[in-house]
């Protein structure tokens, strides 16, 4: 896998826990689709994480404030909240990095089509094609 997709999704998860434990299960959620997809190499996971940024209510606003100051098991909601804006800034580069310029020989290949038993081009397993050439047809007689 791609060194940037394999920070990315580091990036991801190590996000998506920092906000399930600070009670932001929805955002935690979108972040842990767009790593699996990753992880499976289906790159609309990066597409999942860009549309997350921009516009209002989105990842970009979010900050980690708790009513009481203590937004989590012992972490303070001001350091909390630094470290969820490094990793938004980490992964939105890395997305948009990886959407503009898609890594090199890292798209899931697809196997070879395979002919239906009976059609036209359906040669005898393992032969690659007749053993002789096909004989030349006369095209049909006009009249």
């Amino acid at each position: 896998m791609d060194p940037k997709i394999v920070e990315l999704c580091d990036c991801l998860r190590t996000a998506a826990a920092l906000l399930a434990r600070v009670d932001q299960h929805g955002w935690a959620a979108w972040l842990d689709e767009a790593r699996v997809r990753l992880e499976r190499h289906d790159r609309s996971g990066i597409d999942r994480l860009l549309a997350a940024y921009g516009g209002m209510g989105s990842f970009n606003d979010l900050t980690i404030v708790a009513a009481d100051g203590a937004p989590g098991a012992g972490e303070d909601a001001a350091d909390a909240d630094e470290r969820l804006d490094i990793l938004r800034s980490r992964m939105h580069a890395l997305a948009r990095a990886l959407r503009d310029h898609p890594p090199v020989g890292d798209e899931p290949r697809l196997p070879p089509p395979v002919s239906p038993p009976g059609s036209w081009n359906a040669w005898p397993s393992g032969s690659g094609g007749p053993s002789k050439p096909l004989p030349a047809t006369e095209p049909p007689a006009s009249g």
